[in-house]
């Protein structure tokens, strides 16, 4: 699995602090939707201070945007051993 982070965002309204947004691009031979979910709960199970936006490599479908992220996009993790069950 691999996974690429591509952009970091703040947004806030005005009786809310700041929010952290980190959107990332997940990529691996495994990876489906189900893996997805589960690896979003899990984030969201440890109450961090960010907010993930995840998705998959393989169902992007603008060529823009995977451009921008293979350009733009830095990678946080590669294992071959990760288990998101």
């Amino acid at each position: 699995m691999e996974m690429i982070r591509h952009r970091n965002l703040s947004t806030h309204t005005d009786d809310q602090a700041a929010v952290a947004r980190i959107q990332a691009t997940l990529s691996g031979d495994d990876l489906d939707g189900v893996s997805l979910a589960r690896l979003d709960a899990a984030l969201d199970d440890l109450l961090l201070p960010w907010r993930f936006d995840l998705s998959l490599r393989a169902s992007l479908q603008s060529p823009e945007l995977v451009e921008r992220i293979e350009r733009r996009g830095g990678v946080l993790s590669k294992d071959r051993h990760v288990s998101l069950v």
